[in-house]
């Protein structure tokens, strides 16, 4: 008896080991369809590897099951897969086939403004801080990727420009020789800005899933205002007198220099997300002021001023 179970265990070790083993099959092809042979394929995290045969095809037993292959070829760096019966692999699509070619770029932005505070103040009446507070908008860039790194292009944008500002105006009474002051901040949409640019971009990792990339913008920038660029009016009324403080916004035009930073994940083929933080800096703002306690003068005050973008975006 012990014989028989010892002959039936040896007739089926082999189907037992064969029960154990996976197989995968299946071909790679290029952006055309076509077969490519001398394909690598790797099983991460082993020294195994595999290549395809003359007609892209390609049939690997593997002792334990895997989830994921990975397939190099000279040119096009490194895809990984994951394993499905019948594999059918596409490589050198999107930018890891075609390295060159042209590239347009969507951003969605938004940016808090730094520096540039101007104080006007005439008599009892005084804005102060007033700045650039928050610019929000889109650019489009239209450009040549050059190689899988290196992309330049030119563009153009649509900012609003809402700037913020504090007033402190004195009342007081003829009667009781009281002074109050009322102080109060505002916030408003004061002007539309237009950029143009020149672009440069450096992409770690265009062909990756997941890469950083660096950029640089020079440009120049166009300040249009809304209402006449009209801010405010600070008032005030005190004893025997009667003073007003009108404070508007000039169109003011600047070149500025505008670096940036972010990460790029792959979409579909060409196309991709992008997130990043991008320092606008140069940016004028123009501001001129009317008083006619000082029998009508007008100012005018002119500051450099910096913004921090957010930006989210689209390259196809």
């Amino acid at each position: 008896m012990n014989r028989f179970f010892l002959i039936l265990f040896l007739w089926l070790l082999p189907a037992l080991s064969a029960t154990a083993r996976e197989t995968i099959t299946g071909t790679v092809v290029d952006s055309h369809g076509d077969p490519m042979p001398g394909v690598k394929i790797e099983i991460p995290g082993s020294s195994e590897f595999f290549f395809t045969d003359l007609d892209g095809a390609f049939q690997i037993v593997l002792k334990e099951p895997v989830k994921k292959l990975n397939f190099t070829y000279p040119g096009l760096g490194t895809s990984t897969y994951r394993v499905k019966p019948e594999m059918k692999v596409m490589l050198g699509k999107g930018w890891s086939g075609h390295e060159k070619g042209f590239r347009y770029l969507l951003d969605i932005e938004g940016g808090l403004g730094f520096k540039g505070n101007v104080t006007i103040k005439s008599g009892p009446n005084m804005v102060k801080n007033i700045h650039s507070f928050l610019k929000t908008g889109l650019t489009n860039t239209y450009g040549y990727q050059i190689n899988k790194h290196l992309y330049a292009g030119i563009g153009y944008g649509v900012y609003l420009d809402f700037t913020k500002w504090h007033e402190i105006e004195e009342h007081g009474s003829y009667y009781n020789n009281e002074i109050r002051y009322d102080d109060y901040s505002s916030t408003e949409l004061t002007g539309v800005e237009i950029p143009v640019f020149i672009k440069l971009r450096w992409d770690f990792g265009l062909t990756q899933k997941t890469a950083p990339y660096i950029g640089l913008r020079i440009g120049y920038s166009r300040v249009i205002n809304v209402d006449d660029g009209y801010l405010c009016v600070a008032s005030s009324s005190s004893y025997n007198y009667w003073t007003h403080l009108e404070v508007n916004k000039e169109n003011c035009g600047s070149f500025f220099i505008a670096p940036s930073i972010g990460y790029r994940m792959t979409l579909h083929n060409k196309t991709g997300m992008n997130i990043g933080l991008r320092y606008m800096t140069g940016m004028k703002n123009k501001y001129s002021a009317s008083i006619d306690y000082d029998a009508g003068k007008t100012i005018f005050s002119q500051r450099a001023s910096d913004v921090l973008f957010l930006n989210i975006g689209f390259d196809f």
